[in-house]
């Protein structure tokens, strides 16, 4: 009997405290992230879907496992316990906005500090100023992640890349530079001008650079999501 299809969604954005109350966040909202994880449950897959707190949610959300996550280190802990207790797992879609710094040190105007933390909250009197440090890249942990678990069959990785301009040249290169890591098996890109309330445009690339596909909205892109996952693409560009 053929197994079921496992996979792992990841949408929405991270939120990095300053303190209890005030966090540093994204517009991302989820709704990519949920649109592939409606259409893959509605298709017979099994989804996991780890979302940020306030990302918006498969309609309906009864096919999928929902997991809320907060913050960047929050998401790195959630995606290695999901992906060590269950091998099953065939791919990953890692369409999170993960925040690239998270709140450090806060810094006050006569030189004391303290740590960032989820706890407390800092009074309104003070002036302060908030250092930084660098997150890992979530994206290029996935895959030792998941043969942690001593997963039989390797694990498909896929991720996005959203860009924000309409130079071909700097999109082009910032797909080929998450490629360059190695940690994907696919790239989708999507580019803030391109995506609006009637469509969603989004490039597909293999591992070794070349455009596989482009699509025009979310259902679309999750169908394709979906062809390519499991070899069962049609090989048509559009």
């Amino acid at each position: 009997m053929e197994q079921k299809l496992k996979v792992l969604i990841t949408s929405g954005g991270t939120s990095e405290p300053i303190d209890g109350v005030r966090y540093v966040t994204n517009f991302s909202s989820g709704r990519t992230g949920a649109a592939i994880a409606g259409y893959f449950s509605a298709a017979g897959i099994s989804v996991h879907l780890l979302h940020g707190r306030a990302a918006v949610l498969p309609s309906p959300a009864g096919g999928c496992i929902c997991e809320s996550y907060t913050s960047c280190s929050d998401l790195q802990e959630r995606l290695q316990r999901v992906l060590f207790e269950d091998p099953s797992i065939g791919a990953v879609i890692h369409a999170a906005a993960v925040s690239d710094f998270s709140p450090d040190s806060i810094i006050f105007a006569d030189g004391s500090s303290m740590r960032a933390s989820d706890t407390g909250k800092l009074s309104s009197d003070r002036e302060f100023t908030v250092q930084f440090r660098r997150n890992p890249k979530v994206i290029d942990q996935l895959r030792s992640y998941a043969e942690r678990s001593g997963r039989e069959a390797a694990i498909i990785i896929v991720g996005f890349k959203l860009t924000h301009t309409a130079d071909n040249v700097q999109r082009t290169a910032a797909v080929q530079a998450l490629l360059s890591r190695g940690c994907c098996d696919l790239v989708v890109h999507n580019d803030l001008t391109e995506i609006t309330k009637e469509g969603h445009t989004a490039s597909f690339y293999t591992a070794d650079g070349s455009l596989r596909a482009v699509t025009h909205t979310k259902e679309e892109m999750s169908r394709r999501l979906l062809q390519l996952i499991t070899g069962e693409d049609d090989g048509l560009m559009y």
